[in-house]
């Protein structure tokens, strides 16, 4: 439940904050002249439409309310959320997400910026952006829900498929932003729309093998992340010493003037190929999990010991109880009560107070 806890209280901060957002309290929305210009201060700075201190009234109150709520749920609700629901809630918003930031990111490197004479151009302002991460938190909270209750998958699997959004997420995006031209623009453009491709595929590609019956360990979804780890910094490491030592250049592209004494004329040079060796550090990541993967598929995680609530002793005239006698009554085993690593003192004094706080650190 503290994973739910802490994604709803997310949730909450980004609902209020994307209120803010379409409401008088957005950062782009200032105080106006009936001519339609801004209406300035004595400083020349623009104002805004409302104090910023109501701006923050709302993600607060909805970040408490959301955790709020599911704690009520969880405990006053004949039954409680059901097992596997809560972190299935929680995936479903982190990865839903990721999906809006992935569309945004999508529409920024596609839709371009604004042509001239036009001021606008076709992508998302600050509105735009948040409405994409709010919807798709809110569609993948909703779905979350209903996989959830429909599954009651186990913990692991809901971590697979979680993972698989990340790998997915980050192969994708290196993959793109290799695969593209040259240019910083052209890369940064492959990267967010592979981002958004990926995380889908990773998505999907986890969420199959959840359902035909792969459940890893705790210990093998470690390994997988550090087999991805160790196949980014392992092609890094082999492929980009390669492209610097070269020097190796689109020559159809332009990435400004060449200052060398060779070039006086400071004529326009290529575009150095070097983000080509991300296409690398993709399959390296997916060499890397996969490897783990199966290195790793027989690690189990160790399974928690069960304690008997009662015990109770052997029968009288057994070997191992008393010669006679009536059998003693059986013993509840108490667990041992939590105790606190530290002790919060508070004590009145005249004038004031004093604090205090002892304990091993």
């Amino acid at each position: 439940m503290a994973f739910l806890y802490g994604t709803s209280a997310a949730f909450g901060l980004v609902t209020g904050t994307w209120i803010d957002t379409l409401s008088l309290c957005s950062p782009n929305n200032k105080q106006k002249n009936q001519d339609g210009t801004l209406k300035l201060d004595a400083e020349g700075k623009t104002i805004n439409q409302c104090d910023p201190a109501g701006a923050l009234v709302s993600p607060l109150l909805l970040g408490t309310l959301f955790p709020l709520g599911f704690f009520l749920w969880d405990n006053f609700y004949k039954g409680g959320i059901h097992r596997g629901v809560p972190s299935s809630i929680s995936t479903g918003m982190i990865i839903g997400a990721l999906e809006g930031l992935g569309v945004a990111g999508a529409n920024f490197a596609i839709a371009g910026p604004a042509v001239p004479p036009a001021t606008d151009g076709n992508r998302w302002g600050s509105a735009g952006i948040m409405t994409s991460v709010w919807v798709g938190t809110a569609l993948g909270g909703i779905g979350g829900y209903a996989f959830g209750e429909a599954v009651r998958p186990d913990p692991r699997k809901i971590a697979l498929i979680a993972s698989g959004a990340g790998w997915g997420a980050l192969m994708g995006s290196t993959f793109g932003g290799g695969v593209a031209n040259s240019d910083g623009n052209s890369v940064a453009q492959g990267m967010l729309v592979g981002n958004l491709v990926g995380i889908n595929v990773g998505v999907l590609t986890t969420g199959v093998l959840a359902a035909v019956g792969y459940d890893p360990s705790w210990q093998s979804l470690k390994y997988m992340w550090l087999g991805a780890g160790i196949g980014l910094l392992g092609t890094s490491a082999i492929i980009y010493p390669i492209y610097l030592a070269t020097g190796q250049q689109d020559q159809t592209m332009n990435c400004g003037e060449d200052p060398s004494p060779s070039n006086p004329a400071g004529n326009r040079h290529g575009c150095p190929l070097v983000n080509h060796g991300m296409v690398a550090n993709s399959f390296g990541m997916l060499a890397g999990v996969v490897i783990a993967g199966i290195l790793t598929r027989d690690l189990k995680d160790p399974e928690p010991v069960p304690v008997p609530e009662n015990t109770a002793p052997p029968p009288p005239g057994s070997p191992n109880g008393p010669p006679n006698g009536p059998p003693p009554p059986a013993t509840a085993k108490r667990a041992k009560p939590w105790q606190p690593p530290f002790m919060f003192s508070v004590s009145p004094m005249q004038n004031g107070g004093m604090v205090g706080i002892s304990g091993q650190w």
